[in-house]
């Protein structure tokens, strides 16, 4: 289960959960009544942009796969991996490396990761990958 919300606290001196859905927040919590649960907290970061996203796989992605010499899908796999690697536990028990996905990153991690390959661009290829902000020409 996971949900939003935010913590306040009280006149009484108590700390109150304030969900972003009651209802759906109760009905979930009444069969854990009487139960030893486990809570995770997480700060609430932003997921990335549209535009971030419009970014990376309209600029980024492109100038790096053409210097490279890869396909764009295969040049997205490699980057994610090498930024983002995670493992995936298979159906036998053995690990698998795998990736995040980009629509799990936050806007700083995302900002983070289009600084790092435009670094690698520039470092491993001679290739200039423009920022958000400024315009882009064809550079493939």
């Amino acid at each position: 289960m996971e949900s939003a919300g935010q913590f306040h606290r009280c006149n009484c001196g108590k700390i109150i959960w304030e969900d972003e859905d009651p209802k759906w927040f109760t009905s979930k919590l009444i069969p854990l009544i009487g139960k030893r649960i486990r809570l995770t907290f997480k700060v609430w970061k932003n997921k990335s942009s549209d535009a971030q996203r419009g970014y990376f796989r309209g600029v980024v992605i492109p100038v790096f796969a053409r210097a490279m010499g890869e396909d764009e899908d295969e040049t997205y796999e490699i980057l994610m991996r090498k930024f983002f690697p995670t493992e995936r536990e298979m159906p036998d028990g053995s690990k698998s490396p795998s990736r995040r996905s980009y629509s799990d990153l936050d806007t700083g991690e995302a900002e983070w990761l289009h600084a790092r390959v435009r670094e690698l661009a520039a470092q491993w290829y001679g290739k200039y990958i423009p920022s958000p902000n400024e315009p882009y020409k064809d550079l493939l």
